[in-house]
């Protein structure tokens, strides 16, 4: 009975190495967010999509040759990376670790190490996993905003009847609206006919008439968008939703400049939702240089997607949530693979080579470092001055 564990064990590998496993579990379901409302009665559970699967794993190699399968694993888990995980009740999975490995050994029977690991499910790029495309993805998810978008853009007309005025001011903000993308995309002449047409004489009231309002806003955004310079990012469409006005229609305003305001707000919310959602189309095709650069890029496309949704109805709101969700994954996606950004700190002067052998063990990146911390002199880096440095 004392030898009754050897009964339960399995064969199991992780990047081919094998071992033994005498106990494994996991976990899996939905991810769930609970909002909690003051005075409710019960929370809100908002489905946030399948959860991670994790796979815990407690495994051991024994035996006179022990300390070799145990330099293997030792290495297996301290490559970057997923890799591939037999299990011995799941079969061959494609894994990351998630989170450090805890590890004992024992004198039992001779030798033993034993070690306790967590890995999470990830999609094999490339495989046979049927991983989705996630460009396609994106693109899906902003034709969906684009629409909602073009809808909001043509409900402008309900308000052309108030007045001359009413319409004046409502026109003002369409223009600036255009005036903007123009300038800030760089839209050649003639690439967009919206642009010749805003200033003309009754010019939105023919395109709300027509229809054809909300679509050409669209249209000059997006051909805006795939005409940036190759390699840039969304900054420029970044941009455009930050500087889109604040507009208040006031309860005490009178009937027609409350109209002309509520109008205005309209054109402001449509800046934001187009301009937010060409740039998620241009930032998940975008390739940063580091992971310093990735991560900020990620925060500015979160606070543009928030600035959109803060004046949505409900489904411009999910559409708008949708598309931030994917967005967002393609990025990390590309995120994963790029070295990081370091700071670095010499005592005393050195050359530009030997900080960058000092830190990486390599000269790649002597003159990105040159670059990036604007030195006058790679023979002369300064010391007691931090230095930004790539790395990985």
């Amino acid at each position: 009975m004392a030898q009754a564990w050897k009964l339960r064990i399995q064969s199991a590998s992780f990047r081919g190495i094998p071992f033994q496993v005498y106990m494994a579990g996991g976990s899996l379901g939905r991810s769930t967010a609970l909002h909690v409302f003051p005075n409710g009665s019960a929370p809100y559970p908002e489905d946030l999509g399948k959860a991670p699967q994790f796979y815990d794993v407690q495994g051991f190699v024994s035996g006179s040759s022990y300390m070799t399968q145990r330099d293997a694993l030792e290495a297996a888990f301290q490559q970057p990376g997923p890799g591939t995980l037999v299990h011995p009740w799941y079969g061959s999975l494609y894994v990351a670790l998630a989170g450090p490995v805890r590890t004992q050994h024992s004198a039992v029977d001779g030798g033993l190490w034993q070690f306790q690991a967590r890995f999470v499910r990830v999609e094999k790029p490339g495989g046979l996993t049927g991983a989705p495309n996630l460009l396609d993805m994106v693109a899906e998810r902003v034709s969906a905003v684009a629409e909602r978008a073009r809808a909001l853009a043509d409900s402008v007309g309900q308000y052309l009847d108030k007045g001359a005025w009413v319409v004046s001011q409502i026109e003002t903000a369409a223009g600036v609206f255009i005036s903007s993308v123009k300038s800030v995309l760089a839209l050649p002449e003639g690439l967009s006919t919206l642009a010749g047409m805003a200033g003309s004489t009754g010019w939105l009231t023919g395109m709300i008439s027509s229809g054809s309002f909300g679509a050409s806003c669209w249209n000059m955004v997006q051909t805006g968008a795939e005409n940036l310079p190759s390699g840039s990012g969304p900054t420029a469409l970044l941009d455009l939703v930050r500087s889109a006005p604040q507009v208040t229609a006031s309860e005490i305003f009178g009937t027609s400049r409350r109209a002309a305001a509520e109008g205005q707000r309209i054109v402001s919310n449509v800046q934001q939702q187009m301009c937010a959602a060409a740039a998620c189309s241009v930032a998940a095709a975008y390739a940063p240089s580091t992971t310093k650069e990735a991560g900020e890029l990620q925060a500015s496309v979160l606070d543009a997607i928030d600035a959109a949704q803060m004046e949505a109805d409900d489904e411009t709101f999910a559409a708008l949530s949708n598309l931030r969700t994917v967005t967002l994954r393609s990025m990390a996606e590309k995120a994963r693979t790029l070295p990081d950004v370091i700071s670095v700190t010499e005592s005393q002067v050195m050359p530009s080579l030997a900080v960058v052998w000092r830190w990486t063990g390599g000269l790649e990146a002597e003159q990105e470092l040159v670059a990036r911390n604007g030195l006058r002199h790679p023979g002369f880096v300064p010391g007691g001055q931090a230095l930004e440095l790539i790395h990985g």
